[in-house]
């Protein structure tokens, strides 16, 4: 999902559950006094490097007593990435636990109510001087047209009690919701060549969906792609007739895949006989 997908979202989850609240998933970090604590990391740091002793640097955070978590308009806030929904009961009050180690302090009393999301962000290979991943909120501009471009997948989770039948019933909603806003077909892309596998779009609501502007912005472009643990393209995509695999080319790269993974789980059955022969000797050595 874009920002604009996750805005959207937000929109029809809350006009079916005006209670739904979006805390961020680290809703404690706005209670920490952060100038404190990027003080006293930059004096560990520089005890450090001189080979001075150091203690570990814990959070300076507030006890919040009943105070709630800051709460999002929106799932697509630039802010934040990662979100609770929270159904807040009438009568709920946040309860804060005892510090952890890093001096923290959670909420113990989540309603029973909830789903975990994480928006999804667009990333572009050796965009930096190290050649590393460079990541980014919204669609950058390609610098080329062979420049690929690739949207990763978010996630939505649900978990409830399999005896539970108004969180079972929350759940079902949420996904029904999500699923009037996106599509669920995708056509595979092999990496390297960047050229569709088959033209035969695949679907698993389990694995897959991506939200309208999501869609639109990969159809918008060839080198456009979705992630979903692998490349991938939506199933409308007009591919050029060299851009598929033959059924000749799918067969033989699908054959060459099953040689490399046969190889490589021999080699590592290798690996382990030889490491068991090498401690088998050396306790024999004993």
């Amino acid at each position: 999902m874009t920002r604009e997908d996750a805005d959207a979202f937000s929109s029809a989850l809350r006009a079916a559950y005006p209670r739904l609240h979006f805390a961020s998933r680290e809703h404690w970090r706005t209670f920490v006094d952060w100038d404190w604590w990027h003080a006293a990391w930059k004096l560990h740091e520089e005890r450090e490097k001189d080979g001075l002793p150091t203690e570990f640097v814990r959070h300076r955070m507030r006890h919040p007593r009943n105070e709630p978590p800051r709460y999002w308009p929106s799932l697509g806030v630039a802010e934040e990435r990662e979100f609770y929904g929270w159904i807040l009961p009438e009568d709920w009050v946040a309860q804060w636990g005892e510090e952890d180690n890093f001096g923290v302090r959670r909420i113990v009393n989540p309603p029973r109510l909830e789903f975990f999301f994480r928006r999804s962000r667009f990333h572009c290979r050796d965009r930096s001087p190290r050649r590393e991943t460079v990541w980014f909120d919204d669609p950058p501009e390609p610098r080329d047209d062979d420049e690929t471009i690739v949207l990763e997948g978010g996630e939505l989770e649900i978990q409830w009690n399999r005896y539970d039948d108004e969180a079972e019933m929350f759940a079902k909603a949420v996904f029904r919701i999500l699923f009037k806003q996106a599509t669920d077909r995708f056509i595979q892309i092999e990496y390297k060549s960047r050229r569709a596998l088959t033209g035969e779009p695949w679907r698993n609501r389990r694995y897959g969906a991506a939200g309208r502007r999501a869609e639109a912005w990969a159809l918008a472009r060839r080198h456009n792609y979705l992630d979903g643990g692998q490349l991938e393209k939506p199933a409308s995509y007009p591919f050029a007739p060299d851009d598929v695999f033959s059924a000749e080319e799918f067969a033989a790269i699908k054959a060459k895949w099953k040689a490399e993974l046969e190889e490589a789980v021999a080699a590592e059955a290798r690996k382990g006989k030889e490491l068991a022969e090498k401690w088998r000797r050396e306790a024999e050595s004993k």
